[in-house]
Formats: C-alpha cells, structure tokens, sequence
C-alpha cells in the first residue's frame, strides 16, 4: 500500500510543480510569445486532428491503417509510459485485495464499500469538472498538462468508485440471469474485447460498412451496447461447452507452456 500511495502522490506533485512553472514562465515576455505560438500550433492540431482522423479511416485500407496504428503508438510512448505509475498503482491495489482475500469476505467490507463509493464519485466527478473548466479556459498548452490530472489523479479515484459500486450491486444480484451472463463475459474477457475490437472496425472504418463519418456519439454508443448484449449470449453459449474463451485457452497455453485441453467436458 506504501507503494500504491507514492505511484499515486509522486506524479501528481511533479505535475502541479510542472503546470505551476509554466504558469509562471508566461509572465515573462519573450517566453509568454513562444509559448502563444506553441499555443497556437497545439489548438490547430486538435481542431483538425479530429477530421484528419476519420477521412484517414474512411479513405485507406486495413493494411494502411494498422502499420499507422503500429507508427502512432510508436510516436504516442512518452504518454504510454506516463500511465505506468496510475496503472502500475491499481495493479498493485489488485493484489493488496488478492492477498488479503477480501473478494472472500465482502460482507466484511460493505460499509467501507460504499463509502468508497459516495466519496470516490463526489470527488472524482467534481475533479473531472474542475480540470474540464480548466482546460476550457487555460492556454492550449497548459491545458494539455492540466489533462494529465485526469490520469494521475481523477482516473484511480473513480476506478475505485466504479469497482465498489458494482461489488456492491453484484451482491445485490446473486443467483440472477444478470450477474451469470456478465460473469461468462468475464471468463472471456480477452476475447471479448479483441472480437468488439473487430467488429467496431469492420463498422465504422473504410475498409468495413464505413459509417464513422455519418455517426455520432449516440449511435457510436447503441452499436456498443448490442454488441456487448450479443457478447453475453455468445460467451453464455461458448462457456457452457468450453472451459475457457479462445483467446484465454492460448493465453494459458502461451503463459504455462503446456497443451491443455479446452472442452469444459473433457478429463
């Protein structure tokens, strides 16, 4: 827990020193008209960026778009290992709850459960909108460093929010059709989530239907939900023939170096 508080408290400092020099560097004037021009180029970048993107995805084909895939996360890795302290933090927290076998004993917990949960959605939620003013009227540039809060701060606070309100409402929903269904997408969660991959794309990209330039959040958000709905029937119907989903029987197979059978039926 000692580690998980200084991967949690560390990067938030440096980023308050960091906003707070640059803050403060504006206030010279040869600095302040570089930064203005930096400013500039950044709000023009995320103007545009937008529908560079989806003429992008409407115009080239699959492999175009991976190998630019492959190129972006290449140029995006100082952000990727900037989520390794908040990340490395929640994986941490994770075992904390293994080794203390507390999944085992939630009815032990339920009190602390949902002040985690009042209390993570209040300051979690008022932060988010704190930096959301924020970003809506700092300089571009600050803007983007005040974002990482959202990261390092506002993300593991609501990450516990949202884990204790659904432990709680899983309690809740014992012995339901639910809760069964939302456990069989669970053991299939690797393959779950490469097969929603998959059909996003084939949806909304070029080289698929292509309805990402005619879409909008909305119907980005109900083409989500019937597919996660058509996952649970699936991954109900997989897990009551096979022990594992596809994906996590070759993950094991990959991890322990060992064939292992995948039909559930099986001795």
């Amino acid at each position: 827990m000692r580690w998980v508080a200084g991967l949690l408290i560390i990067p938030n400092l440096i980023l308050v020193v960091v906003v707070s020099l640059l803050f403060l560097a504006r206030l010279d004037h040869e600095i302040g008209v570089t930064l203005a021009t930096v400013d500039a180029e950044f709000y023009n970048a995320f103007r545009n960026g937008s529908l560079e993107r989806i003429a992008f995805v409407m115009n080239s084909d699959y492999w175009t778009i991976t190998a630019e895939r492959w190129t972006g996360y290449l140029g995006a890795l100082p952000l990727l290992i900037s989520r390794i302290p908040s990340v490395l933090a929640m994986f941490m927290l994770g075992l904390f709850v293994g080794r203390q076998r507390m999944a085992e004993r939630i009815n032990d917990y339920i009190a602390p459960l949902r002040s985690l949960r009042r209390w993570g959605f209040i300051v979690g939620f008022s932060l988010s909108a704190l930096i959301v003013l924020a970003v809506a009227t700092v300089p571009p540039l600050n803007g983007i460093l005040i974002l990482f809060f959202d990261q390092f701060l506002t993300g593991p606070i609501l990450a516990m929010a949202y884990a204790s309100a659904n432990v709680l409402w899983f309690q809740n929903m014992k012995g339901t059709w639910l809760l069964s269904r939302l456990a069989d997408v669970g053991r299939m969660a690797l393959s779950n989530y490469l097969s929603q991959s998959i059909l996003m794309t084939l949806i909304f990209y070029g080289y698929g239907l292509g309805y990402a330039a005619d879409s909008s959040l909305i119907d980005g958000f109900w083409v989500a939900t019937l597919i996660f709905f058509g996952q649970m029937l699936v991954s109900a119907y997989w897990m009551k023939w096979f022990a594992f989903g596809p994906m996590e029987w070759l993950w094991r197979m990959i991890t322990s170096w060992n064939i292992q059978s995948l039909l559930r039926t099986a001795k």
